[in-house]
């Protein structure tokens, strides 16, 4: 137990009677003993005498215990078991293998010597004694144990060509601890022993050790390095144990590739080696590279210069071989050496490259037939041919030749003449002098292009190549140009166009035609004069086609002074230096786009019915209209569609032919007039329709007596007598249902109804008295004071009257 002292109680039992006996001892003592590890089993320890320690002399009866110490720490147990303790001398032994290094006493690694603390107790009940006392074994290393290298880090990378690199090496381990578990390594051998042997140290720095590179390698001297590594401690016989190091030298592409040659000269190359579709090896190339993998992969392709011969396009290089191939066609005359540049570029991630040139002459073939051009002054003028001019004198000049060959020497020399076919009499062929690549074709003969259109002869041109030589023949026609000689003329001076119906733009008209004797006259077509029919006609100038430009209208004020809807218009033909005219009538034909329209004002009159009698089927008038249109077109019918206002006892009608007719009773005093809505529809398809409005008003018959509305029937009028003469009394109303008439100032009939005809003086009033004390003015219906007024009652009759006939 932790504590400064340790309690033993101690109990013996006797019989008959019990003896209790307490024992308190001091803290135990602390004995330090020194071992070596490794010693053999059953060796003694030196002065590690318990008893000693104890301050006890032996007696019969102990019993010496190793227990567990007052501080336990980890490892004490298998120390227990690993001594022994000798009862008689009371010293420690060895009673296992005592390895310092053993996981199972966790010793530090780094700790000398290793400290182990334990009890030792004494126990003797006879003797009535008991003691312990702590013990501490100091364990002493031994140099037991080599340095060993890790496992890791034996195959080292460097790249080449880089100094001052650092490198990690294989920890290095000693279980020993002080000097024994120090570890130095060394470098003691290196190879391969040559020039350029790496100069290599081990870096200690940074605590970790490393492989220092003080110099350049270069892996295209030496790719790999076996070095011998030694790791020593520092013991007094010191262990020392070796590792084998692999150095691996990276390779940089720092070498670029290198052709065998600066120049290749390959063999002649004939010009028709190439077949369509196939590759012709003509010579290889090569190059190597001194560095390794990918740095070392060449890859070769040809560059493209500007300026460069186009038959340097002919070859290719294989990328991987190195192989030159012919893959198009060659021409020894464009090109009768060509040089090509080709680059071999290794596969490095930056890559390097060199370059060599290669010659290829060209051996001539006579492969070529000889090769013909025109050459004529109409060519600037967009023409294909050569052309001349009918009725031109001969001889005259017609085209040149320009001969070419392909080929060399010989076999592009090349001499030309005319076949002896047809044709070919009419034309002369001889060398130009100082040019032998030109010749010179002349007509000899005058040529009617009327006659003949063109004329052709062949040439025959041949190379002096040997053992065959090549020809060609070329056919040469030559265009006899027209000369205008013809004035057009139309077949006939007055051309009847289509009808062309109205109100449609683009319709066809007409078509004239006029010919030339001229073989390749041009005729354009124009209107020359449009009379009337300005900006109505448009035409082709290339057939003679004529459409309307705009939709005509037949109803036109032009055709009022003939009536008849026809245009004129005069055309002109022309090839451009002489012309011709024609007369073109083009009728217009009616459409029906108009619609039939009422004449007149629409306004009819007639009678009332006299009373309460009827009429039946009255002719009111007949309505007219007009329609612009023609023929059918032109033909209207007429129907009522409404009457207002609706009645029963009245009803209108009207015949297709216009006649307007009434039946039923018309009373003026109900009704002064009617509207009647009327349609107007021709017969034309579509039917054209208009509507209109007719106003039939009732002339009045004086079928109505006046009414005297005030005063009325026996009235008493009261007036004072101080009414003097002139004076009005009263004012008398009356009306008549019928209308009057009075002419107006201008002598204008006006109709007048009911009160008006009272205004107007419309009615007569008239009254009958038997003293003449009152008088009436009909205009106005007033009554005035004529004589002075005297009291009582005075009677009197008015009478009115119309102005009808008969009056009323």
């Amino acid at each position: 137990m932790p504590g400064a002292q340790l309690l033993l109680l101690l109990l013996l039992l006797t019989a008959p009677s019990s003896l209790l006996s307490l024992q308190v001892a001091a803290a135990p003592p602390l004995c330090r003993f020194r071992v070596e590890e490794e010693l053999p089993l059953g060796a003694t320890i030196e002065n590690s005498s318990l008893y000693t320690c104890l301050g006890l002399d032996p007696l019969p009866d102990d019993e010496l215990t190793l227990t567990e110490p007052t501080r336990p720490d980890r490892g004490w147990e298998k120390l227990r078991q690993l001594l022994s303790v000798d009862a008689a001398m009371g010293q420690l032994k060895v009673a296992g293998r005592l390895d310092r290094e053993s996981p199972e006493l966790h010793c530090p690694a780094r700790q000398q010597p290793c400290l182990k603390n334990f009890q030792a107790q004494l126990r003797n009940f006879q003797a009535r004694r008991m003691r312990s006392v702590e013990l501490q074994l100091a364990i002493e290393d031994k140099n037991d144990n080599d340095p060993a290298f890790g496992t890791e880090g034996r195959i080292v990378e460097v790249k080449e060509n880089s100094m001052g690199q650092r490198r990690p090496l294989p920890s290095v381990t000693d279980p020993d601890a002080g000097d024994n578990g120090r570890v130095q390594v060394h470098i003691i051998q290196s190879g391969p022993e040559q020039r350029g042997e790496p100069q290599d140290r081990l870096d200690r720095s940074g605590g970790q050790l490393a492989l220092l590179l003080r110099d350049r390698l270069d892996f295209e001297v030496t790719r790999n390095y076996s070095l011998t590594l030694q790791a020593c401690d520092r013991g007094l016989q010191p262990r020392c144990t070796t590792a084998e190091l692999l150095v691996r030298v990276l390779d940089e592409n720092d070498n670029a590739p290198k052709f065998d040659r600066a120049v290749y000269r390959f063999e002649a190359v004939p010009e028709n080696l190439y077949q369509l579709g196939q590759r012709r090896l003509v010579g290889k190339v090569a190059a190597t590279d001194s560095d390794d993998g990918e740095n070392s992969r060449i890859v070769y392709d040809i560059i493209a210069e500007p300026g460069q011969s186009a038959a340097a396009s002919a070859f290719e290089v294989d990328a991987d071989s190195g192989k030159v191939y012919l893959v198009g066609p060659v021409n020894a005359a464009a090109d009768a050496n060509i040089e090509l540049r080709i680059r071999a570029t290794d596969c490095g991630e930056v890559s390097q490259w060199a370059e060599t040139r290669v010659q290829i002459p060209i051996l001539d073939v006579n492969d070529h037939r000889p090769q013909v051009k025109l050459q004529f002054q109409a060519q600037s003028q967009g023409l294909v041919r050569p052309m001349l001019l009918e009725g031109t004198p001969a001889p005259h000049l017609v085209t040149y030749l320009e001969v070419s060959d392909g080929d060399l020497g010989d076999n592009g020399r090349v001499t030309c003449s005319l076949d002896a076919g047809p044709g070919s009499s009419h034309f002369a062929l001889f060398p130009l002098p100082g040019s032998p690549s030109f010749y010179q074709v002349n007509a000899t003969r005058v040529f009617d292009r009327e006659q003949q259109a063109a004329a052709s002869f062949e040439v025959v041109c041949r190379d002096r190549g040997l053992p065959t030589s090549l020809s060609s023949s070329t056919t040469v026609t030559v265009d006899i140009g027209d000369v205008n000689e013809w004035p057009p003329e139309f077949n006939q001076s007055t051309f009847t166009g289509n009808s062309v119906p109205e109100n449609q733009a683009g319709a066809f008209a007409a078509r004239v035609f006029a010919v030339d004797a001229d073989a390749t006259a041009s005729l354009v077509y124009s209107i020359s004069d449009e009379g009337d029919a300005k900006g109505c006609f448009v035409m082709d100038n290339r057939t003679g086609e004529i459409r309307t430009r705009r939709p005509l209208d037949r109803e036109s004020p032009v055709f009022l002074p003939q009536r008849r809807p026809i245009f004129v218009i005069t055309v002109r033909a022309s090839d451009g230096l002489q012309a011709a005219t024609a007369r073109v009538e083009i009728e217009v034909t009616d459409v029906n786009d108009n619609p039939p329209l009422l004449v007149g004002s629409g306004l009819l009159y007639t009678n009332e019915s006299f009373a309460d009698s009827t009429i039946w089927d009255r002719t009111i008038d007949d309505l007219e209209y007009s329609d612009a249109d023609s023929n059918e077109n032109a033909m209207a019918e007429f129907s009522v569609l409404s009457t207002e206002p609706e009645s029963d006892n009245v009803t209108f009608a009207v015949s297709s032919s216009g006649r307007l007719s009434v039946s039923g009773r018309l009373d003026r005093e109900a009704r002064s007039r009617y509207l009647l809505k009327v349609l107007l529809r021709d017969r034309g398809m579509p039917k054209m329709s208009s509507t209109a409005t007719v106003t039939v008003s009732l002339m009045d018959l004086n079928d109505n007596a006046p009414v005297v509305e005030d005063p009325t029937f026996h009235q008493v009028i009261e007036v004072t007598d101080d009414h003097a003469p002139g004076m009005t009394i009263y004012s008398v109303r009356a009306h008549d249902a019928d209308a009057c008439q009075l002419d107006a100032a201008d002598g204008t009939p006006r109709r007048l109804t009911g009160r008006d005809c009272h205004a107007a003086a419309g009615m007569s009033m008239r009254l009958s008295q038997r003293t003449r004390i009152l008088e009436v003015n009909s205009a106005t219906g007033e009554l005035r004071v004529v004589n002075p007024l005297t009291p009582g009652l005075h009677a009197f009759n008015l009478t009115v009257t119309d102005r009808g006939s008969p009056a009323r």
